[in-house]
C-alpha cells in the first residue's frame, strides 16, 4: 500500500519522513503460482530440507467448526514452525489447511 502527502512541498518543507509505502504478505485461497506449464516450488529452491530444525512444525490443529449453520462453509486447521525463522527460510510449507464443509440445508423462512 502506499500513501502520498496532501501538501508535498510543506511536507518537505517541514522535513516529514513518514513511511509512505507498507508491505504485508497475505493468506488467498487461491495460490497465485504455479501457472498449468510451471513446475511447483520445492525445498530445494529454497535450499532447506523440510524435516531440517527451521523448517520443523507443529502437528496439524483438529479442524475448525464449519463456518456456516447450514449449506456450504469452509472448514481449517493449522500448524506454527517451531522456529520462527521457519516463516521466512521455508515459504514452501503450508501452514493452513482449508476445506468446504457440508451443513444441513438451509430452510427458507
Amino acid at each position: 500500500r502506499s500513501r502520498q502527502y496532501l501538501m508535498p512541498d510543506k511536507a518537505k518543507m517541514l522535513n516529514c519522513n513518514q513511511q509512505l509505502i507498507s508491505k504485508e504478505m497475505c493468506v488467498a485461497d487461491i495460490p497465485e503460482c504455479p501457472k498449468d506449464n510451471e513446475e511447483t516450488m520445492t525445498e530445494l529452491d529454497f535450499g532447506v530440507e523440510e524435516d531440517s530444525g527451521v523448517c520443523k512444525t507443529t502437528p496439524w490443529s483438529i479442524w475448525s467448526a464449519c463456518s456456516e449453520k447450514c449449506g456450504i462453509g469452509f472448514r481449517m486447521r493449522t500448524k506454527s514452525f517451531v522456529d520462527r525463522m521457519g516463516m521466512k527460510k521455508c515459504p514452501h510449507i503450508q501452514t493452513v489447511e482449508k476445506e468446504k464443509c457440508m451443513g444441513p440445508p438451509c430452510s427458507a423462512t
